[in-house]
């Protein structure tokens, strides 16, 4: 599932429809947002969510690409599931989101930029990781496939994800 939506912060009301599409066998991937460093939206914070940050053309994390280190007792509240870790980091990984071209309301295309843009690249790449495996596969796996393969572009694990940028080659090849 790709979403690339958000609410500003820590939505309580997206962590239980995250956690019943995990469960059910389906990985959520959603954008982080679009306000920049020490920042998350929701659901892209949601910890069983993938959470997606945007590089640019020369694969620097986009200035505008949201993440931040969750201190999830103070950030969650009492909303946090107690399954949750202490501390965890978004996004999870990154992928091009400045400057794609895109399909526009109305009809044609242009360019757009967001972490918006960048959710589908992993979307995509998770489908093509499907489609090439022989056997069914779990969301820990193809999460595992799409992480466990990124390219480390030495910036801090909240601008970055804490697996880099999306490697699309050697994710599909795992």
């Amino acid at each position: 599932v790709s979403m690339s939506l958000g609410a500003d912060g820590y939505s309580t009301d997206l962590i239980d429809p995250i956690q019943n599409a995990r469960q059910a066998g389906t990985l959520p991937i959603a954008s982080s947002g679009n306000s920049g460093v020490d920042t998350s939206s929701t659901p892209g914070n949601v910890y069983e969510s993938v959470g997606v940050g945007a590089t640019n053309s020369v694969d620097d994390v986009a200035s505008y690409s949201g993440g931040e280190e969750i201190n999830t007792s103070v950030d969650w509240g009492n909303g946090a599931p107690s399954s949750w870790p202490e501390r965890y980091t978004v996004p999870d990984i990154t992928a091009p989101g400045s400057n794609v071209n895109s399909s526009l309301p109305g009809g044609g295309y242009g360019f757009k930029s967001g972490t918006s843009m960048a959710a589908p690249h992993v979307s995509g790449v998770a489908a093509l990781i499907i489609s090439n495996s022989e056997t069914s596969l779990t969301p820990d796996e193809i999460e595992n496939s799409l992480e466990t393969t990124a390219v480390d572009l030495n910036e801090d694990p909240t601008r970055q994800g804490m697996s880099g940028r999306l490697n699309a080659s050697a994710a599909v090849e795992t």
